[in-house]
């Protein structure tokens, strides 16, 4: 388990698709390896990151979204590993592990390791943390940290930098280390609010934090990565959306513009001296809740593809710079090559509609609150299924209730948005695609679609590559033949980065991490 999947083929696929894309950096030096050709980084200075999301919680154990678990929490916690920009797992808290059998894993933990309060970090605190996270009666709501609960077994110390996990189900484990943001023993005990003064072991400590506004850190100097970090403080202001960001930008208020979308890039590319730096292939679709509803019906979610106007929300949404797909599997190292040829047909639409009994179908779409192409793009879409006949409203959510919703409640009716990034971590599938709409909730009978449920619990347990490679070919088969997954789109977002920023740790996956970025 271990062993990574082939990376090589990781690294055709995904950095083509980059390039493909538009990306300017494509796969990136790693930091250290850049810093020694240009003579070695700078200590001092200071960059402010603008965010397109306000954030009013930053407790590691409830603040929401990938803006958070990807780029913010990194900055002050450490992981047990992270992703190197070919895709494998990197040691980081976590020196080695061992997969004895498909329940149980064995973590090694790095010596000589401070929390910001000055306290050495040992087993009891990584053991107290992964429990605290799966709490059975108050886990963590961040939508990154937590295994579903049929799954989490426990945490039990070994000896004072060796731990064993286990669980209730074989388990791929190594790729849910990365989201495991490590705290002091008793941590939201000893400080009942860690959103007030938050402690990790991460690079930065944490300064000041101005809810709705800004996070302020400064430079851990007990780091124990060497001579890291280089940046005396790392500033994240809390912006709107990406039109904020980009007024901030040219103002010189911020400095640095994290995940901006393919359909601004023009406004401010090459400006203020700036470069790129790619944050990960952008991935987008729109899925629909099968278990209620006229599209519990396969009939009539095969009809409804017919309906999605992609060339009209490319041109407009995205500034036709979109690649569009109904294969979310196509950027990946698991593709088939398969590609699935349904265009825009809204009289076929009405035809298969009516033959399927639903000739004025009423339709409920999700969208999310926060920033992204989803309003412009369901606005688009809404127009195209006019003409075919069906009668969409927009629903918009800010991000905690729609993840309620989709995941949690799995209430909705009609289909839904959703986003990650590419090339795909199993996570992200497991997570994002599949839970919320294709596995059986836990009032429904039976599932939807009983063999596409069954793939996903062999990749979820797979021990070896070949297994799991072929159960996530199996799902993607599925998905298409059964209309489970629709329009879809990928983009190349991008950072807007200061042109003597160096050392910054961005990955295609879309984590990013500040550690060995300074100023030259």
């Amino acid at each position: 388990m271990e062993k990574a999947i082939d990376r090589r083929d990781f690294l055709v696929k995904g950095g083509a698709a980059v390039a493909a894309l538009g990306g300017a950096e494509a796969l990136l030096l790693a930091p250290d390896a850049l810093a020694a050709e240009l003579g070695g980084p700078k200590r001092g200075g200071e960059l402010v990151v603008g965010i397109g999301q306000v954030f009013e919680d930053i407790n590691v154990l409830t603040a929401f979204g990938y803006r958070w678990g990807q780029l913010m929490a990194y900055s002050m916690y450490d992981t047990l590993v992270k992703y190197d920009n070919k895709g494998r797992a990197v040691p980081l808290l976590a020196t080695s592990w061992q997969t004895p059998n498909p329940r149980t894993t064995i973590v090694n933990l790095r010596r000589g390791v401070k929390f910001h309060d000055g306290k050495d970090m040992t087993a009891d605190d990584v053991v107290w943390s992964l429990n605290r996270i799966h709490h059975p009666t108050k886990p963590a709501s961040n939508n990154f940290l937590a295994l579903p609960k049929d799954i989490w077994g426990k945490a039990e110390k070994l000896g004072p930098y060796r731990l064993r996990i286990t669980t209730r189900k074989p388990t791929r484990m190594i790729e849910n280390f990365r989201f495991w943001f490590i705290m002091p023993q008793d941590g939201d005990e000893r400080n009942p609010n860690l959103g007030v003064e938050p402690v990790g072991t991460g690079p930065f400590k944490f300064a000041r934090f101005v809810k709705g506004d800004r996070l302020e850190l400064e430079r851990f100097e007990d780091y124990w990565n060497g001579d890291r970090p280089y940046l005396d403080r790392l500033v994240y202001r809390f912006l709107a959306d990406e039109a904020t960001q980009i007024a901030n930008f040219l103002s010189g208020d911020v400095n640095y513009l994290h995940d901006l979308s393919v359909a601004t890039l023009p406004q401010i590319q090459g400006k203020r001296n700036s470069k790129l730096i790619p944050s990960g292939l952008f991935f987008e679709w729109w899925q629909p809740q099968m278990y209620s509803g006229p599209l519990a019906d396969v009939r009539v979610r095969r009809a409804l593809m017919y309906a999605f106007d992609r060339k009209a929300a490319n041109r407009i949404a995205w500034a036709g710079k979109g690649l569009d797909t109904w294969n979310p599997f196509e950027k990946t190292p698991y593709y088939t090559g398969r590609r699935w040829p349904v265009s825009y047909d809204p009289e076929r639409a009405k035809r298969d509609l009516a033959a399927a009994g639903q000739p004025n179908l009423k339709l409920n779409m999700m969208i999310l609150k926060e920033p992204g192409p989803w309003t412009r793009e369901s606005q688009v879409l809404q127009q195209g299924f006019k003409r075919a006949g069906v009668d969409a409203s927009i629903q918009v959510l800010p991000a905690t209730q729609w993840f309620d919703r989709l995941y949690t409640k799995r209430n909705h009716e009609g289909i839904a948005v959703n986003a990650g990034t590419v090339p795909f971590p199993w996570a992200l599938i497991a997570n994002y695609m599949m839970k919320a709409s294709l596995l059986k909730p836990p009032k429904a009978k039976r599932s939807a679609i009983p063999a596409l449920e069954a793939a996903y619990n062999t990749a979820f347990s797979s021990g070896s590559e070949a297994q799991y490679r072929n159960a996530l070919r199996t799902i993607q088969r599925l998905m298409l033949e059964q209309a489970a997954v629709y329009h879809t789109m990928v983009a190349n977002n991008q950072n807007v980065a200061p042109r003597n920023l160096r050392g910054v740790d961005s990955t295609l996956i879309g984590d990013q991490r500040f550690d060995a970025a300074y100023l030259a």
